[in-house]
């Protein structure tokens, strides 16, 4: 069963969204890599002058080929060419390119995206190597430095991406609103899967009844409000958004064990205390490499003598 919901205005003052300097080479170079890159797929890429690129047939809703409208080519190719993958998701909520069929918000361009991302992404995936993951970075060289994960950078970033809508995350999340990989196994649906990870993090920490626990990236607070409620843990959670601190405290006040987890707004590296474990669930891939060796003192920090740490973390292959 399929569930829709539109979202209001979109906010223009997120700092990603703002307009930027073009690199006129950039854009250029991602023009013709991208027109390329499409010219023997099934699918369809259109342009506000008429021309067509790509090997597909297009009218999607009549049985043919997905198409891609780009009705702002500047902005897309200047996007795609200074950002890559994030340049061209920013460059569709500033409206450069819908669905072929429909400039509208409905199912069949909804479909019809779908359909495209699908054929673009499956040749992507072949052309994978070595040699491309070495050239897109030489092309992206990292972050720029104002996002990095300082104190001050960290603050903004986690606004940019968790300060929203909280209807957003319940429409793709389950009830207890845990924000990283579930554990799944034969039958499960999300929720039973996100219990599983979470009893085994907390295996892991050896958390049990009085244990003294610090969840680093508390999130929703899913995993401290089980650990308090399930395992009679006190428990301290750290986030830097606004919106979680929000959501995990009410929650963890209507289920009435607000005298054993506490959250706070507060920066991992400004906490103090000693805890008996320390879990962090997904929070090291935003950390940043140039600050993993801070990270990891400040957790041998926290944790007493004979403590337990448990981190879930997101892998892929070395060569990548």
């Amino acid at each position: 069963m399929r569930r829709t919901e539109h979202a209001d205005a979109l906010d223009l003052d997120w700092p990603h969204l703002r307009p930027r300097g073009a690199n006129p080479l950039r854009a250029y170079v991602a023009r013709r890599m991208f027109l390329w890159s499409v010219r023997k797929l099934p699918l369809s890429v259109l342009l506000p002058n008429g021309e067509r690129h790509g090997g597909g047939n297009g009218q999607f809703k009549h049985g043919g080929d997905p198409a891609l409208l780009i009705s702002d080519p500047e902005t897309f190719f200047s996007r795609l060419g200074s950002d890559g993958a994030l340049g061209f998701g920013e460059s569709h909520l500033l409206n450069s390119w819908t669905s072929g069929s429909s400039p509208e918000i409905n199912q069949i361009a909804y479909d019809e995206l779908a359909a495209w991302l699908a054929i673009y992404g499956r040749w992507l995936r072949k052309k994978e190597s070595a040699l491309t993951y070495q050239a897109r970075a030489i092309w992206q060289l990292g972050l720029p430095r104002s996002e990095a994960n300082s104190r001050l950078g960290a603050r903004s970033n986690v606004r940019a991406h968790y300060d929203l809508d909280s209807r957003l995350f319940e429409l793709f999340l389950d009830e207890s609103m845990t924000y990283s990989s579930a554990w799944f196994e034969p039958g499960d649906d999300l929720a039973t899967a996100q219990r599983r990870k979470i009893d085994a993090i907390l295996d892991l920490a050896r958390v049990g009844p009085g244990s003294r626990l610090l969840d680093i990236g508390s999130g929703f607070g899913a995993l401290a409000c089980r650990a308090a409620s399930e395992r009679e843990a006190n428990v301290v959670g750290l986030t830097l958004s606004s919106n979680q601190l929000k959501h995990a405290t009410t929650h963890s006040e209507e289920r009435g064990i607000g005298e054993l987890v506490r959250f706070r707004l507060e920066d991992y590296r400004e906490h103090s205390g000693s805890y008996d474990s320390v879990v962090s669930v997904e929070m090291i891939e935003a950390v940043g490499s140039e600050y993993w060796e801070e990270y990891f003192q400040t957790v041998d920090r926290l944790l007493r003598p004979g403590g337990w740490f448990a981190l879930q973390a997101i892998t892929f292959r070395t060569g990548r």
